[in-house]
């Protein structure tokens, strides 16, 4: 394992702790995480009628996708096995918030609610629509980089020094 796969598994392994912690610290104002999960409730009202609790829920499960992807997706992977494992990190995304929420209804302090949830969820979406962005950007630097080292073998230079394009033919071989 080298050490860029070592960190990025160490990282999402960190960000998914982070995130249990936040899902089921004890959240009654007289306990000390209970203070900070107020303070925090409290001191951000970007969005008052959607609510800051799931404002954070989304803010909270928007990294699982390119943390999870950078911890287990392979290098320049083909575009229908990186869609596959996309699909697969999204499956898992919006099961673990479903499974927090589930479990949050069994806690004595705790309320499962459908709302975060479902704000859990469109993290989890936000979240794949910024790796496919990552995805296509990279793939697209690569391409560029590559363009400028490896000839084309369908370009051809002119005597004026401009790039013109070959027309391949395909024939079949005749009986």
């Amino acid at each position: 394992m080298n050490h860029h796969t070592f960190m990025s598994k160490l990282l999402f392994t960190a960000y998914i702790f982070a995130v249990m912690a936040l899902c089921f610290a004890d959240s009654t104002p007289d306990s000390f995480t209970g203070s900070c999960i107020n303070f925090i409730n409290s001191s951000a009202r970007a969005f008052p009628e959607v609510g800051n609790d799931k404002i954070i829920h989304l803010t909270m499960f928007f990294p699982f996708p390119v943390l999870a992807i950078g911890a287990f997706g392979k290098p320049n992977p083909k575009i229908p096995k990186f869609a596959s494992l996309l699909v697969t990190v999204a499956l898992a995304g919006i099961l673990t918030g479903g499974m927090t929420e589930f479990l949050q209804g069994y806690l004595g302090y705790r309320d499962c609610d459908i709302k975060d949830f479902f704000a859990d969820s469109i993290g989890i979406l936000f979240g794949v629509a910024v790796t496919i962005q990552l995805f296509v950007l990279d793939r697209k630097r690569k391409l560029v980089v590559l363009s400028r080292y490896i000839p084309c073998p369908y370009k051809r230079r002119r005597e004026d020094g401009h790039q013109s394009q070959i027309r391949l033919e395909v024939t079949s071989k005749q009986k």
